[in-house]
């Protein structure tokens, strides 16, 4: 039998730690948190926090007002459990602190308190949380998002709960919420503390807890077991009987580990093996259906069947496409395009105005504008030659929209990967934009 062992984690919205640490200190008395992820610290950086016990990290905001400090994260661990503190990277709409959990026997587990600034741009937010996907393959996002959204309870919708939910959807993140709003205001409740997963596949639950509801403060907990027990049922067997040709399919399933959402739940429950079953011999069904199969086939008469229309269309459409397809391979122009897009299609692409631009190269650019005589040089204000490769990799002016360097050999596969993936859409398209204004 195998034990459940488990971690409870508390996050919260402190605005102010230091004139809060009465009810912190009651609430892990009573509810014994292993980890508590701290939001709105407004510590200064002399200021330090200690609790008994626990291992203190935290992220003080960057050009506080020297009278009143404001913002800030912090995550406190309890001494005996493995882990480490990781620095934490240049964001520039957020705030986090980060340490790597590292149990036995489990993949590290990268756990961040975040916290979201009312006044920060409530579309480009997603950025920083991609930016921090990067530390590690499995992340647990905890704190304050001030994304309000009806999918986890709050009343209404805003722009950054509709942009972190399209994200999540993108990204393949998981949003935890409660089931009873995390803040609480004057005759008014919502919830914008939330979770965000990746690639977490055990069990949880999740529940709120007010702290001090008469001062609008609250706090969640949240229970995340590490190890899965299995149930002790009486399991009903039911024999599946499939054509050998498609067992590896099956084994291919058996085999699969990396399971979502409520997936999980079938895997716990369901236990499968396999039986061999010969194809037709000595099963009279199978081979009498083999024996009607070869009649058909070798028996009854000849007819001429019409072709229809909708097959017509189809070969119509076929020799269009592939007339069009040879005039694309062996044109003059829209090379640098054809080696992106080979094969010509109805289906739109989808490239917006900028990825166009960049992509053939037409547009603000020197380079471009060089060969139609409206400039006499083709070199950017930094002194370098002014193409798009130029300014998503090297220019100084555009550093914040910087993609890593690629050499000329495996140019075509860099450009393929940005297209493909909607993160790298996205930062490009803020690039151009930068160059077009």
């Amino acid at each position: 039998m195998t034990t459940a062992f488990g971690l409870r984690i508390m996050f919260w919205n402190a605005n102010g730690i230091l004139s809060s640490r009465t009810e912190l200190q009651d609430f892990i008395n009573k509810y014994s948190p292993d980890i508590i992820l701290l939001q709105e610290t407004c510590l200064r950086p002399s200021q330090n926090l200690f609790l008994a016990k626990f291992q203190c990290y935290k992220t003080d905001r960057d050009n506080q007002n020297i009278h009143k400090p404001s913002g800030g994260t912090a995550i406190l661990i309890k001494n005996h459990l493995p882990h480490h503190h990781i620095p934490t990277p240049q964001l520039f709409y957020i705030e986090s602190t980060i340490i790597n959990l590292s149990l036995p026997n489990k993949d590290p587990i990268v756990i961040i308190s975040i916290y979201i600034p009312p006044s920060s741009d409530p579309n480009f937010f997603t950025l920083d949380i991609e930016n921090l996907m990067q530390v590690g393959p499995y992340c647990i996002f905890g704190g304050d998002f001030n994304a309000h959204n009806k999918a986890w309870g709050s009343i209404s919708t805003t722009t950054r709960g509709k942009q972190l939910k399209q994200f999540a959807n993108s990204a393949g993140l998981d949003v935890i919420a409660p089931p009873t709003p995390t803040r609480f205001g004057i005759n008014s409740a919502s919830t914008i503390d939330l979770a965000l997963v990746k690639d977490f596949l055990f069990p949880f639950n999740i529940s709120s807890s007010a702290l001090r509801r008469e001062e609008s403060r609250s706090g969640f907990v949240q229970r995340f077991p590490c190890d899965v027990t299995p149930s002790q049922k009486d399991y009903k067997y039911a024999a599946v009987w499939i054509d050998g040709e498609h067992v590896d399919r099956l084994e291919m399933f058996l085999a699969c580990k990396r399971l979502r959402g409520v997936t999980w739940s079938f895997v716990c429950e369901l236990y499968a093996s396999l039986r061999w079953l010969k194809a037709r011999v000595s099963y009279l069904g199978n081979e009498c259906a083999d024996q009607l199969a070869k009649e058909a086939i070798t028996k009854g008469d000849r007819f001429l069947l019409p072709k229809s229309l909708s097959y017509l269309k189809a070969e119509i459409k076929s020799a269009a496409l592939s007339i069009w397809q040879d005039n694309w391979d062996n044109g003059e122009t829209g090379r640098s395009t054809h080696d992106i897009v080979p094969t010509v299609s109805n289906k739109p692409v989808g490239w917006n105005r900028e990825e166009i631009m960049f992509v053939t190269g037409h547009g603000p650019f020197p380079s471009y504008l060089l060969r139609f005589n409206l400039r006499a040089h083709d070199n950017c204000s930094c002194g370098e030659k002014g193409d798009p490769i130029h300014y998503a990799t090297k220019c100084p002016f555009t550093l914040s929209w910087h993609f890593q360097t690629t050499t000329v050999s495996l140019k075509l596969q860099w450009l393929k990967n940005i297209l493909t993936n909607s993160f790298s859409r996205t930062r490009l398209r803020l690039l151009l934009s930068f160059i077009c204004d």
